[in-house]
């Protein structure tokens, strides 16, 4: 059997359908990258979810909802949920930042800890008062110091006499609408 040779147009058209096909298999597999705890990459803040929630675009094209490890802001819903949601925009939104995954749980979210030019986003906003430190993290100590140090100067969450943490806003939300 004699092979004839493709004529230009036809060479063209199959690199160009072998182009694609790889463009697209090579893309499709670095979106679907798992994010795994240990795993550190740097990105941009794509979006701001509230005080502790950021969606971060990875430098292979995919995002990644991330949980701001050793911290509990406010609820959108309580005092201060806007402010921190605010703050934490008016420090990492649209900005390049270094992520270092802890933890991925049950759910698939990864909390990680989250870093702009060096400063981590955690102790700022603590410091602010504008979150709550979470015991259990390794870096509680250090984030339970600089919470003290905004209740004592009653610095942002904490000039209200009595705030009510974020664990306990949603177990009361969840409480009052399962009475229903």
């Amino acid at each position: 059997m004699r092979y004839r040779p493709l004529s230009p147009s036809a060479l063209s058209a199959a690199a160009v359908l072998l182009f694609v096909g790889l463009g697209a298999s090579n893309s499709s597999a670095q979106e679907s990258a798992p994010v795994e705890p240990e795993q550190t990459f740097t990105g941009r803040v794509a979006d701001v979810t509230d005080g502790d929630t950021f969606d971060v675009e990875r430098p292979i094209g995919d995002t990644v909802t991330v949980q701001l490890w050793g911290v509990d802001a406010p609820e959108f819903t309580q005092p201060y949920g806007d402010d921190a949601t605010r703050k934490a925009r008016k420090y990492v939104g649209d900005a390049n930042v270094r992520v270092e995954v802890k933890e991925i749980d049950t759910d698939g979210r990864a909390f990680a800890c989250v870093q702009r030019q060096g400063v981590s986003l955690a102790r700022l906003l603590v410091n602010r008062g504008v979150v709550w430190h979470a015991d259990y993290t390794s870096g509680a100590t250090k984030l339970a110091r600089l919470e003290r140090q905004a209740r004592n100067v009653k610095r942002g969450l904490w000039t209200q006499e009595s705030p009510v943490p974020p664990w306990t806003w949603r177990s009361r939300r969840s409480d009052s609408s399962g009475e229903r």
